[in-house]
């Protein structure tokens, strides 16, 4: 009988809330411009709930709704002199059954290019077609979950980028602008302490099917975070082995930063990270994480000279106030993040084998090693008995080095502890400025983006639900 209920309301019901919290549609190609992870961070920054950050996580405020929507889109996109235009379309539907939850999220876009110039996009797979000089560029989009939850445990495999840390933005372990992939993850609560444990099987670069089908590369990552009143504190490992599999170390009492000194070194890569985060008054929270690669000791770090030391670090703010004007309900904030990578941060012995990356982009911070990103957003969200509006206002600064250390596939060479650092070399200070808004009534909704300045990109999109 619930089943049969699922596929009734799946063709009846309004659009609805989804049992998973999951960021990685709110930049690129198809953004939720209703910024649900956003918002979540903005909830636990003005509340006094328990600040947790493990992204996809289960939404507790999730009762079983179920939805079905659709929507229509027009995009316009402007990168390296090329316009692009097309057409595009989304179903979404969740679900459960008991203690298993579910949601799917698809989405297919078809884009007309002017020139014979393919980009990457978001770095996912895309299909060409030729057609009398007019070339085409197809490509589906998916994410999903499927959760069993217990008591303190929760089971879940699904299809999507891990987002671990307090930062919106720029977490540096595993991020939500990665481009996603299939996962294992077993999600632990003992009180405060909360230990996530996930396994995945990543793609060496976007055209893996016909260059690295016979090689394997294998993610381990634990996370263990303890909650304490207002502040909460995250240490995450990551292993990542080439043409190896080790299943036992998604075991999270085996500790990877030492496991990972028995196998062979090159062909693993590992690091290490800590994140703390701290709420005042309800108003505001700062956080940060330290990350490290690889290091020959603790004062090559300190010393920070050649390039034996491979390490980055974050800091970053979270404003926000809830107030009532006219009966109108209003969510309004500002979040500031600040990012430092190192050179060769992310990379490894030699090319393609066992980066921190996943299709040739990295699973952390997306602007890989010897960078530099400020990130500045102001958003609000408005709602009233019938309408939604959501506003945002993004100010990016960002720069990347160009020297040796600056890419994500360069291999290492021989006497990297004499080799003197050149951070930013050769860098350029980019800007873009990004206005978004969002306008929803009940049964539609209509949304823009507008990106001036580096990478410019014009997106427009429209939708009905039911």
């Amino acid at each position: 009988m619930r089943l049969l209920l699922i596929m009734l309301v799946f063709v009846s019901a309004l659009f609805a809330a989804s049992p998973v919290v999951s960021g990685s549609y709110e930049t690129g190609a198809f953004g939720n411009t209703e910024f649900p992870l956003l918002l979540e961070m903005h909830k636990l920054t003005v509340s006094e709930r328990p600040q947790s950050f493990v992204y996809p996580s289960r939404n507790r405020n999730f009762h079983g709704e179920l939805c079905d929507s659709c929507f229509w889109k027009t995009n316009s996109n402007i990168t390296a002199s090329v316009w692009n235009t097309g057409f595009g379309g989304e179903a979404f539907f969740v679900g459960f059954v008991d203690s298993v939850d579910f949601d799917i999220d698809t989405k297919f876009n078809w884009i007309r290019k002017s020139e014979k110039k393919i980009a990457k996009l978001d770095g996912e797979s895309v299909h060409e077609i030729w057609d009398d000089g007019d070339d085409w560029i197809n490509y589906l989009r998916y994410r999903g979950h499927v959760g069993y939850n217990y008591a303190w445990i929760r089971l879940e495999i699904g299809h999507d980028a891990m987002h671990w840390g307090p930062a919106y933005y720029n977490n540096l372990t595993l991020n939500r602008r990665a481009v996603p992939y299939n996962y294992f993850s077993v999600d632990l609560h003992f009180g405060p302490l909360r230990v996530t444990s996930f396994y995945s099987k990543m793609r060496i670069d976007s055209a893996n099917v016909y260059t690295h089908e016979n090689d394997d590369r294998n993610l381990y990552g634990h996370r263990y975070e303890l909650a304490i009143g207002n502040a909460t504190f995250g240490i995450n490992e990551l292993q990542m082995v080439y043409n190896e599999n080790n299943p036992w170390l998604l075991v999270p009492i085996f500790p990877l930063f030492i496991e990972k000194g028995n196998y062979s070194e090159v062909n693993n890569n590992g690091a290490i990270s800590f994140d703390a985060n701290y709420r005042f008054n309800h108003l505001a929270r700062i956080y940060g994480e330290f990350y490290l690669d690889d290091m020959e000791s603790p004062i090559t770090v300190i010393k920070n000279k050649y390039m034996n030391s491979e390490w980055a670090w974050m800091l970053g703010a979270q404003i926000g106030h809830d107030f009532t004007i006219n009966a109108m309900q209003v969510q309004a904030g500002s979040v500031f993040e600040f990012t430092h990578m190192e050179q060769l941060v992310y990379t490894h012995f030699k090319a393609d084998e066992a980066q921190m990356a996943n299709a040739g982009r990295p699973i952390g911070n997306p602007s890989g090693p010897n960078s530099r990103n400020i990130d500045w957003l102001l958003y609000g969200k408005v709602l009233t008995r019938n309408t939604t509006l959501i506003f945002s206002l993004l100010n990016s600064w960002f720069w990347k080095g160009t020297v040796f250390g600056s890419y994500l596939n360069e291999a290492m060479v021989p006497n990297m502890e004499s080799i003197p650092k050149h951070y930013l070399g050769g860098a350029k200070m980019h800007y873009s400025i990004t206005p978004t808004l969002t306008f929803m009534r009940q049964y539609w909704g209509v949304s823009g983006s507008f990106r001036f300045g580096y990478d410019a990109e014009t997106e427009v999109k429209g939708w009905v639900k039911w």
